[in-house]
């Protein structure tokens, strides 16, 4: 996906769907054998890379993607990257061996960290810090597959240097509510098209909010892991489906309007959720509610609200209070 400076998504530029007969891709013809999922992202980039956008293009990644390996080969074919790094990998800062957990920690008690800016954090005002250091990379790379083994354990490679940059966010009060470390090839203010770790930090924040996408697609919304289609047909078409109603509940979770307020209420009541103290709405509770109310007009199609009151009123006496 490319974005403007704002961090918008402006277009995807290729998809790639596993299904039980193979790999379909918008970036071939033929369906392929399946690959691991980093080995796929690799081909990905090179494809995004080989589509000459006119400027250098920054392939922004989750943690999922904390590779050595995969670092090293980016490296070496000049990607440019972005990955938010686990906290438990060891690297080399300033002579000794650390994890990058105790490296933001160092920077944190010394006092490293920079006001950015303010931001936004599950619905409330917050504040953003950055600080950032060099690391390297030195360990040998563990190309441990489940699905897609190499047969090898570990694959020595030249040591890497990249900038750890850490991301805090603070509520008004200073309480830590997250912190992200990222690590990139990408160079720094010195170098004439270099970029401030204030600004990969504002990337990988936009970035971060595609997740908000995803959690309404698995646990907190469609359920997409669960599903039980199989041909690439299919996936499709719910995937259709369930993206479209996504894209309904994103802009009226945002909308300030009254009018969009009293209709969040509504759906929250159709939903039959409970909000957490403080919270007047979730995307999941209104992708609920929303569902619900397609159920209700295609109910309302076929039984006029006369007939379901009478019958509510035969079948369930005592349990609806229904005034004509």
């Amino acid at each position: 996906m490319i974005s403007d400076q704002t961090g918008a998504p402006l277009s995807v530029l290729c998809q790639s769907l596993l299904a039980t007969d193979g790999l379909h891709s918008t970036r071939h013809e033929e369906i392929l054998s399946e690959i691991s999922q980093l080995d796929e992202l690799t081909q990905a980039i090179k494809f995004v890379d080989g589509c000459n956008l006119g400027k250098p293009t920054v392939h922004i990644v989750d943690r999922e993607s904390d590779s050595v390996g995969h670092y090293r080969q980016w490296q070496q074919e000049n990607r440019l990257f972005v990955v938010r790094a686990k906290h438990h990998r060891i690297v080399n800062h300033a002579g000794r061996e650390k994890s990058v957990g105790e490296v933001a920690a160092e920077l944190e008690e010394t006092q490293q960290f920079r006001y950015s800016r303010e931001v936004e954090f599950k619905g409330r005002a917050a504040k953003q810090y950055v600080a950032e250091t060099r690391v390297i990379l030195d360990r040998p790379a563990k190309p441990h597959r489940t699905k897609h083994p190499t047969g090898q354990r570990r694959v020595p490679g030249e040591p890497l240097e990249l900038r750890l940059v850490v991301s805090q966010i603070k509520d008004q009060e200073g309480e830590l509510l997250s912190e992200g470390l990222l690590w990139t090839n990408l160079p720094g203010v010195a170098h004439p098209r270099g970029v401030t770790g204030e600004q990969l930090a504002e990337w990988y924040y936009w970035r971060w909010k595609i997740e908000t996408f995803f959690k309404l697609l698995k646990s907190a919304g469609h359920q997409v892991e669960h599903w039980q289609q199989e041909t690439v047909t299919a996936i499709a078409k719910r995937l259709l489906g369930a993206t479209m109603a996504c894209v309904v509940v994103w802009p009226l979770a945002r909308n300030p309007a009254p009018e969009a307020e009293e209709f969040r209420r509504c759906l929250i009541g159709l939903s039959g959720r409970q909000m957490r103290w403080g919270r007047s709405f979730t995307e999941p509770a209104l992708l609920a509610g929303l569902g619900v109310l397609f159920v209700l007009r295609d109910t309302l199609k076929q039984y006029e609200i006369k007939e379901i009151k009478r019958l509510a009123r035969r079948f369930l006496p005592g349990h609806l209070h229904m005034k004509m």
